[in-house]
């Protein structure tokens, strides 16, 4: 699709069908940004609709699937992969939310071990305490 578009003649490659059908195969491609700036070039131009929203949003959920990535590393007790994908997480955040229901999934975790009597020191368990994972959470460098 994408090089099909590069090949259209101009008019058709700048239809809103086009550019949200550019959009999907570039997430696709895990080419999230060009997407998200294909996206959100055309609502500028054409303002919102309904469907480049989904399509947006649908970028923005691939692009957080680190942060489940991190998550299940913490399960599977995984420090290496944890370790990866909470640097991966980190440097895709785009809302405050996102680190925000990560860290609250990570206490949920430690609660349940805890609940369990696993020791609350597990390492799993200082990556969502860490100061990074902290500072994820209140967005700033302070814990």
């Amino acid at each position: 699709m994408v090089s099909l578009v590069e090949r259209m003649p101009r008019p058709l490659a700048q239809t809103s069908l086009v550019r949200e059908q550019l959009g999907l195969a570039l997430n696709r491609l895990k080419r999230r940004e060009a997407a998200e700036r294909v996206l959100l070039t055309l609502m500028q131009e054409r303002g919102p609709s309904s469907e480049t929203y989904g399509i947006l949003g649908r970028v923005y959920k691939d692009g957080w699937d680190y942060a489940t990535r991190l998550e299940l590393a913490v399960l599977a007790k995984d420090e290496a992969a944890a370790n990866q994908a909470l640097a991966s997480a980190l440097a895709r955040v785009r809302e405050n939310w996102e680190p925000e229901s990560t860290a609250n999934n990570l206490k949920l975790i430690r609660g349940a071990r805890e609940h369990r009597g696993r020791s609350a020191l597990d390492r799993d368990d200082r990556v969502a305490s860490s100061p990074q994972g902290r500072s994820a959470v209140t967005g700033s460098a302070e814990a």
